[in-house]
């Protein structure tokens, strides 16, 4: 992985009235918000970022990523992109000249890289702000040391995959905007290694025929595995356990051992199955993708919340998914397979405008 050090832009916070205003602002009008005076300019170099939630802290250092990295394998999806989503986010880029947010990274831990960042976590930050969006604290620092710039360029020059997280159809928009001959020559990535980020899942509203009931519900499940009502817990919490919240009763369902080992390994993950059996087979919606039916709601929705999703509109039913875990994404990825879209919601959230690129800079 070729990285480089490059030239950021954070909120000028003498100029910055509203950090939050500038945080929803930002996406659609960084060009304009930049002739404002509303970030400054660092000098080139690495940043470590820090983002606080309510029970958790994940830190991890940003910076730029050679074009040239984004058209090999070396950068892996675990999604597949849209083609007309991947030239929208390409003419936004060159609309707004830069980038509003890093894509979001991960990796196997690399020691010498956490123990640089460790470092810097009781040190002044360049900027530390609450945002309200998503209820977290993010700082900011720049790496000084020549010395540990150079040694972050060494650790990650020797690893051969990182797996992005966040930002799919933005890292395609990389490889149109370098096929324009924009001079664009690298990305912007912030990478937080697999023991500082968190997956949780999506979970699906489906919008339901009238007549479906409970017990046709069960009845239906039961063809495919094992029905439990009124499990403990709101959520299931553990592989190939769905919980299925129909007119405010919840129950517990668990995969057949006949599908399960019938099935190849990414075939074997939740999101696969549920489309299959659940959409396909059981409620006999032909084309998830395209369905207008189905909501999918971000995993760290409460039970609350998923409630108050059914009791508006039309009768829905909330089917709630436990987690992939890590090893599984990276085992599927690493092998040149993708996982169906909405499959995996990831802490931690980077905000717009806290850390930005501009084209040229």
């Amino acid at each position: 992985m070729k990285i480089t050090p490059i030239s950021f832009r954070i909120p000028n916070l003498n100029e910055v009235s509203d950090i939050n205003e500038l945080v929803e602002l930002a996406k659609e009008n960084f060009a304009r918000l930049r002739t404002k005076n509303q970030f400054r300019k660092l000098g080139k170099g690495y940043l470590v970022y820090q983002v606080i939630a309510q029970n958790h802290s994940f830190q991890g250092v940003v910076c730029g990523v050679l074009i040239e990295e984004f058209a090999n394998r070396t950068i892996v999806h675990h999604e597949k992109t849209i083609p007309y989503k991947e030239l929208q986010q390409a003419e936004f880029a060159e609309k707004q000249w830069g980038f509003c947010k890093p894509l979001l990274m991960t990796h196997r831990p690399i020691p010498s890289v956490g123990k640089i960042i460790d470092r810097y976590l009781d040190r002044e930050p360049l900027i530390s702000a609450h945002i309200e969006r998503y209820n977290t604290t993010h700082r900011v620092w720049q790496i000084e040391n020549p010395e540990e710039e150079e040694a972050i360029t060494k650790a990650y020059s020797q690893i051969d995959h990182t797996f992005i997280l966040d930002g799919h159809h933005r890292a395609a928009a990389i490889d149109i905007l370098d096929e324009r001959g924009l001079g664009i020559h690298h990305g912007m990535c912030a990478f937080f290694d697999i023991d500082n980020l968190e997956i949780l899942p999506f979970h699906r509203i489906l919008q339901i025929d009238p007549g479906l009931t409970i017990d046709k519900l069960i009845g239906g499940l039961e063809q495919l595995g094992q029905v439990t009502k009124n499990p403990d817990t709101f959520f299931p919490n553990k592989e190939h356990c769905i919980h299925f919240y129909l007119h405010g009763e919840l129950i517990a369902f668990f995969w057949s051992s006949e599908i399960l080992e019938n099935s190849e390994a990414v075939m074997r993950l939740d999101v696969n199955l549920v489309n299959e059996y659940i959409f396909h087979q059981l409620l006999n919606i032909n084309s998830v993708r395209k369905s207008q039916k189905i909501q999918y709601i971000e995993g760290n929705a409460t039970p609350d919340k998923i409630k108050s999703e059914l009791s508006v509109g039309p009768e829905k039913m909330a089917i709630l998914l436990h987690s992939i875990d890590i090893e599984d994404l990276i085992d599927i990825t690493s092998n040149n397979r993708l996982l169906p879209p909405k499959s995996t919601w990831f802490l931690p959230r980077l905000a717009n405008g806290i850390v930005t690129m501009t084209f040229g800079d």
